[in-house]
């Protein structure tokens, strides 16, 4: 026969190690959002499942009601949190409506019919409906930000999905008194349950994985990134330039560089303030990136000083994509808090190497000697080395 409690105190010291381990994750990462409601999901699992296990002591309705509803208010919990974490929506709706279905069966079936499983079942619904909704967002993660941190806890749900109807039909079976075993053969309910507690601890590790993944990713970002204005700095430069002369002498193809300057942005600072002087690199960055392709490399090199990459590529086709992202800066002002507009003009040196063979340091050097070219010519122009 399967016992509800004798399964519950197995479950105690399992959730007990989850519960710790998503406490230490909540104060690792308790600047972000989704953490503290897995931690307190499994709080609300706890005290339910501690309800269970006490079992008889406690009121009938206390632990058919009360302690089976913690524990599903619980993966409810969690799905709320993974919903901040992706930055959507909280399904609250859904949430909601499984939630009061839930203990409006509970406590209907308490009253009515308290000596079955019934009570378990609707806690398996309720945890399976949950787990669906896991998976959604889950969906929606690994869209975001790849597979590699979503992996464990989307592993637990696969699993999870899959041995919901086989709790079901345990629950069903010990229900009608039949001896599980020798209609399953080897398996009694001790498998599916256990499986399900295991599932449940990978769950956890998931969820630790998920947000140790996600500050990895912030913090390469902000070693890669310039904060100012959202494109690639230096250090990510000098990195794809690396890749990029790999690739050019690997393919024997030409690769292209541009030296971009801001013309005259020192007045701009000197007249209208650093405030807007760093709203003006940012338009400058957001304008010449919406120029450009996947393929292309942009990034700010230092100052108001950005450079671009552009891999296999020829003399006409550089000219034509500095061209382009030159006359898209000298027609689409800044429009300044005070409602003016502001423009300004750019100023780039191109370089071309030969094919499959290229120096990185002298590519550079030709491209910043045509950028001060372009600027002895009378700024606003393109320069080709």
């Amino acid at each position: 026969m399967f016992e509800i409690q004798i399964f519950a105190l197995t479950l105690l010291p399992l959730l007990a190690a989850s519960l710790i381990v998503l406490l230490v994750n909540w104060r690792i990462h308790k600047n972000m959002r989704g953490p503290a409601h897995w931690a307190a999901g499994a709080v609300s699992r706890m005290l339910g499942i501690g309800m269970i296990a006490i079992g008889d002591p406690l009121p009938v309705m206390l632990v058919n009601v009360v302690g089976y509803f913690l524990v599903v208010l619980g993966d409810f919990l969690a799905v709320h949190g993974l919903s901040q974490f992706a930055g959507r929506p909280p399904l609250r709706r859904t949430s909601l409506i499984t939630l009061t279905l839930v203990l409006a069966g509970l406590g209907y079936f308490a009253q009515t019919m308290p000596d079955t499983y019934i009570g378990i079942i609707i806690l398996v619904a309720g945890h399976v409906v949950a787990i669906l909704l896991l998976v959604l967002l889950q969906l929606h993660i690994a869209r975001q930000e790849g597979l590699s941190g979503i992996l464990v806890l989307a592993l637990s749900s696969f699993w999870e999905i899959f041995l919901g109807p086989a709790l079901l039909l345990v629950i069903y079976l010990a229900s009608k008194d039949v001896e599980i075993e020798a209609v399953l053969g080897w398996m009694s309910w001790v498998q599916p349950m256990a499986a399900m507690a295991m599932i449940g601890i990978l769950q956890t590790f998931g969820f630790m994985l998920l947000a140790a993944n996600r500050t990895r990713r912030e913090l390469r970002d902000m070693a890669l990134l310039d904060t100012l204005t959202g494109i690639p700095n230096r250090r990510a430069f000098d990195a794809a330039m690396r890749r990029a002369v790999e690739a050019t002498r690997r393919n024997n193809t030409r690769l292209g560089l541009a030296v971009i300057d801001i013309d005259f942005f020192k007045r701009v600072n000197d007249t209208c303030g650093h405030t807007v002087g760093d709203a003006l690199l940012r338009h400058v960055a957001a304008t010449i990136s919406s120029t450009l392709r996947d393929s292309d490399f942009f990034a700010r090199v230092g100052g108001e000083e950005f450079a671009l990459i552009v891999e296999d590529t020829t003399s006409e086709a550089l000219v034509e994509v500095a061209e382009r992202f030159r006359l898209a800066v000298e027609t689409h002002a800044l429009t300044r808090a005070n409602g003016t507009a502001l423009h300004c003009t750019l100023s780039a040196g191109l370089a071309l190497s030969s094919p499959g063979h290229v120096d990185a340091t002298r590519l550079y050097t030709l491209a910043d000697q045509a950028l001060y070219q372009a600027k002895r010519n009378g700024r606003n122009r393109i320069e080709l080395a």
